[in-house]
């Protein structure tokens, strides 16, 4: 990727080499992108001795944009000048292996042969059958017939009777069965839901506010953010879900209360 310092490079070098290319980087005629890429043009011409008029071509690139510079460097170019020089950084022993592969191959003949090869399309492969296998695939599965004993038969058809009436009276069954299960609250078990209605009177009572009293100044506490629900006695020692119980705790003096053991 060139960057931007690379391109103020090129468009100083275009300015020394083409005067007239100075004014029109300084009044935004040219821009720095076309200015590099018009020096790297004149650059490449003068390495493969090819004439160019570089006011002309300096005209014709000035308020375009970087496509339209590149077509209209491209359109100078010489015809039949596609040739790209490229070089290669090979270990000895892959050198080694390439000159038993060349033999009196030059090295461009060599990647002609080698590009060919390696953009030849992979024929299908056929697979072969004997005339057995086929007329073994070809041949339709005879249907399986069952066989069943009368016994079973009569079994069947005992499946088949309505069960409307017998589904519903299941239903009845099991809602009656449901109805007789104690609740969780008369059985004795003990939970820390509350109610939404007890929560309600909770909040208003302590008027959304943290409860705590600070035992020396008796100043109550004046958080209004991340309330808890709190046991004044505590749920462990038998405290229950009750308005009389309960009360509203900032998370710091809740933990605190926790800690201290009230």
């Amino acid at each position: 990727m060139i960057c931007s310092a690379y391109r103020r490079i090129q468009a100083m070098r275009l300015m020394r080499n083409l005067p007239e290319a100075k004014e029109k980087i300084e009044s935004g005629a040219l821009t720095l992108t076309n200015a590099s890429k018009l020096q790297e043009f004149l650059r490449n011409a003068k390495s493969q001795k090819f004439k160019v008029k570089p006011v002309e071509i300096l005209k014709e690139i000035t308020h375009v944009s970087k496509r339209e510079c590149e077509l209209t460097l491209e359109a100078l170019l010489p015809n039949g000048n596609t040739k790209v020089k490229v070089e290669l950084c090979l270990e000895r022993e892959t050198i080694d292996r390439l000159k038993k592969l060349i033999g009196n191959l030059s090295p461009e003949e060599l990647m002609k042969v080698l590009i060919e090869e390696k953009l030849k399309k992979p024929k299908p492969k056929v697979m072969k059958a004997s005339p057995e296998k086929l007329v073994g695939t070809l041949k339709k599965p005879e249907p399986k017939v069952l066989e069943a004993s009368p016994e079973k038969l009569e079994g069947t058809f005992k499946n088949l009777e309505p069960k409307g009436a017998k589904a519903s009276l299941a239903k009845l069954e099991d809602v009656n069965h449901y109805r007789s299960k104690p609740s969780s609250f008369a059985s004795g078990k003990r939970s820390r839901y509350i109610p939404i209605r007890i929560r309600r009177q909770v909040w208003e009572k302590s008027n959304a506010r943290c409860c705590f009293v600070d035992p020396t100044s008796k100043r109550r506490c004046e958080s209004r953010r991340f309330l808890e629900y709190d046991h004044i006695k505590s749920f462990s020692c038998g405290g229950l879900n009750k308005l009389s119980n309960l009360q509203l705790l900032c998370g710091l003096h809740n933990k605190y209360k926790f800690k201290r053991g009230a």
